[in-house]
């Protein structure tokens, strides 16, 4: 082989390994052998049944098979490179999937990505939720609102590549479809040219498996949470496929109860004032959310996709607050109020659909995808509020509000393969908002709640984005890289009825991306990413009304706001699938985030505004390893932060340096042979963390699970974060100052999971076979 390599040039052959209903087999081995039928290559079809293969040899014979079993041979003479084009086999005795538990999840490096396989045939994925699964992915860690990469914000969520718009629909989603379900996850650290500009904290694609002629399969669960309370939660999940069409759905039923409990103090210094803020919370809501995803294949070319996702929320919540007057340093109370504020969030719903469109346009790969999205949303809520005011007359005034939102999504994506190295990628999307908020506020006149003038108002709100991208993609056997442009023009438009105050933003940006990875040998890859993106003001975030908190707190949004703009250069080196380093910097201006400030007036505001610019490093170091023949999945990461931030709001410096670190530990450990008997553990410590919201203290967590399965069933117990300590927020500045603390309540569940029907899953016990070649 070595003499091959360096006396001969190497031809290509490629070519799709399809069946007799010309449906693309996955997962068969592709084998080369010499005159002496020595195997001199292979490789695996991929998910459209594709396969390449080099050689130096002239006369070859080239077979098809699976598990020694021979479907296909030829014999042949390349003088150079062969496309074979559509080979069609028949697959009636061919395992639809085969599951390898001795081959190793691993966690591989890819242009601007990363990607996890195998995770399905992991035996610490039975019993889990693709959300729960995900969380012991080494560079994604887990929370109630979402999911992070590195050392980055939640990340958006894609299903089988479409975008899932709405965050909560999107985890409710990752809840419901069991980790089994899952054929490989994309991490998207850095997202090219090709996606939305606003895409700064990465991309997690979840690939679903979509098995021919599968037959219907599924699971229900069914968990109990307490914390200071106790929450239920049910769902469901169905997969059909057969010949041409392909299905998965999702149901997710949840009963919750929750308390919250949280003191602040604000200091005045300025008239040596002090406001204490003590305040307990009761939330009790019920939440519904439905999705289905199908495809539906035409012909060989074409395949038309359709996606629905449906929630509906309904909350009620009772607060009551008691903020405490006094001096600073004194024990003289002044005076005191206690607010009574009951909160009604009455049958919020959100309907989004995708219809979808692919066409492939040659044997190589190439296509056209088209797909638009509508998502219709009725927000509302009602709040009642009661203040008791100990040398001031009482207060009982009303807030409402009711918004509508449609917004539309339309894009275009176009793959050209221009030869087996090369792709040229481009397209376009175009998104459309249109919102309203009718907000009521209502004085209490002893009968009835009568409108003030001041504060009730409506706000219309649209927006559009248009945009366009290019991307070229080179592939070589020791080097990948792409290189990206995407032009965006944004324009917002914002008007209120009362006093035709506007919203007027406008904005074009280009946003270049870079993306290159080395890899000298199979051991090592060294990867460059060079990425731009734009971080623009949710609606919400731009609403000008005033929503009151207690007394002298309130809330209120800034229609003013600009978007952030941020470059990022990252570097990394991966060694073995087993040691990861990532070194970053990124470069943002005209930050903004929602943060508290005592004002002259000692009113307590909390306002969302830009405060200046920043400068941000970041170092990740991961390990990821198996032990004791795969019997214990073990990862370890550590993470440095500094960030530098200089800037104003109003006359408020808001500059501020911080170092940050932190380390987790992730271990899945098997308690039996049959392994079925899983336990599983997370700790993490982060340090003091400072930035624009205060000085956060240092934290603990640990989290503990331990599952049992069998057969077809499966029941586990956690305990969430019983070394977490209360979270405190500290500030000291020129003219104000403050402390706050909330209380955390350890959690713990349990939870219990059922697979049923068809069961064409081989599963093949450490064996190694042809495709594992």
């Amino acid at each position: 082989m070595l003499f091959y390599s360096f006396g001969f040039s190497q031809t290509k052959v490629v070519g799709t390994v399809i069946d007799e209903n010309n449906n693309p087999i996955e997962n068969v081995n592709v084998i080369i052998k010499d005159s002496e039928n020595i195997i001199v290559g292979s490789a695996l079809t991929d998910s459209i049944g594709y396969f390449s293969l080099s050689t130096v040899l002239k006369n070859i014979k080239l077979e098809i098979a699976q598990l020694g079993e021979i479907y296909f041979t030829k014999e042949m003479e390349l003088i150079e490179d062969a496309n074979l084009g559509n080979i069609k086999i028949d697959n009636s005795r061919i395992l639809q999937e085969i599951v390898i538990t001795s081959k190793k999840t691993a966690l591989q490096k890819e242009l601007g990505k990363f990607v996890v396989d195998n995770i399905s045939t992991s035996s610490f994925a039975k019993g889990k939720s693709s959300y729960e699964i995900l969380d012991y992915v080494p560079i994604l860690n887990s929370t109630e609102k979402g999911i992070s990469i590195f050392n980055k914000s939640e990340a958006t969520i894609f299903i089988n590549g479409k975008l899932i718009r709405d965050s909560e629909t999107a985890l409710n989603m990752l809840k419901s479809i069991p980790a089994t379900s899952i054929k490989k996850v994309e991490i998207i650290t850095n997202p090219d040219s090709k996606f939305e500009a606003n895409s700064k904290n990465g991309i997690i694609n979840i690939i679903l498996k979509n098995n021919d002629n599968e037959g219907l399969k599924g699971s229900v669960s069914a968990s109990m949470n307490h914390a200071y309370f106790n929450s239920q939660y049910g769902s469901g999940f169905l997969s059909y496929s057969k010949k041409k069409i392909a299905l998965t759905s999702g149901i997710n039923i949840d009963n919750t109860k929750s308390f919250s409990r949280f003191s602040y103090v604000y200091d005045n210094l300025a008239l040596n004032k002090q406001t204490e803020i003590q305040s307990y919370t009761i939330n009790r809501g019920t939440n519904y959310s439905f999705f289905i995803n199908s495809e539906y294949k035409l012909n060989d070319k074409i395949i038309v996709g359709l996606q629905l996702t449906y929630k509906l929320r309904d909350i009620k919540s009772n607060t009551e607050t008691n903020n405490i007057f006094k001096n600073i340093g004194s024990d003289l109370v002044n005076s005191t109020s206690l607010n009574i504020i009951n909160n009604l969030i009455p049958n919020n719903n959100s309907f989004t659909s995708n219809i979808n469109i692919t066409y492939q346009l040659d044997d190589l790969g190439s296509s056209i995808y088209i797909d638009n999205n509508q998502v219709v949303r009725n927000n509302s809520f009602v709040n009642q509020f009661d203040y008791i005011n100990s040398n001031t007359s009482n207060e009982k005034f009303i807030q409402s509000q009711d918004e509508r939102f449609n917004i539309n999504a339309t894009k275009i994506n176009i793959t050209k393969v221009v030869n087996d190295n090369s792709t040229l990628y481009f397209g376009g999307n175009f998104i459309y908002s249109d919102i309203k908020n009718d907000f009521f506020h209502g004085n209490f006149d002893g009968t009835d709640y009568l409108s003030d003038p001041l504060q009730s108002n409506i706000f219309t709100y649209t927006d559009k984005t248009i945009a366009g991208y290019i991307i070229y993609e080179i592939l070589n056997e020791k080097w990948e890289g792409k290189i990206g442009l995407r032009l965006e023009n944004f324009e917002g438009k914002g008007t209120t009825a009362s006093n035709a105050n506007k919203t007027d933003i406008k904005n074009t940006y280009l946003f270049p991306s870079l993306s290159f990875l080395f890899m000298p040998n199979d051991d090592n890859e060294i990867s460059l990413d060079l990425n731009s993106y734009i971080i623009r003001p949710y609606y919400s975030q731009l609403n000008p009304f005033i929503r009151y908190n207690s007394t002298n707190s309130y809330t209120i949004s800034n229609p003013n706001l600009l978007p952030s703009l941020s470059y990022e250069l990252t570097l990394g080196y991966a060694f073995q699938y087993t040691y990861f380093i990532n070194l970053s910097y990124a470069y943002t201006e005209n930050l903004f985030n929602e943060f508290d400030v005592v004002l002259p007036s000692n009113l307590i505001q909390k306002t969302t505004a830009n405060y200046g610019s920043g400068n941000e490093f970041y170092l990740d170091f991961i390990y990821t390893n198996q032990f004791f023949s795969k019997n214990l999945n073990f990862t370890a990461s550590f993470e440095y932060i500094y960030n530098d931030s200089k800037g104003y709001y109003n006359d408020f410096d808001m500059s501020y340096s911080n170092h940050f670190y932190s380390f987790r530990l992730k271990n899945q450990i098997n308690l039996s042979k049959k392994k079925d008997l899983n336990f599983s553990c997370i700790y993490a410590y982060s340090s003091i963390d400072r930035s624009v919201l205060g000085q956060m203290n240092a934290l603990h967590s640990l989290r503990l699970e331990l599952t049992k399965t069998y057969k077809n069933f499966s029941a586990s117990f956690s305990v969430y974060d019983i070394l977490r300590a209360d979270l405190e927020f500290s500030e000291a500045k020129e003219l104000y100052g403050f402390y706050k603390k909330i209380d955390y309540f350890k959690n713990f569940r349990l939870n219990f999971r059922y697979n049923f029907g068809n069961k064409k899953v081989n599963t093949i016990d450490e064996k190694k076979s042809d495709i594992q070649r």
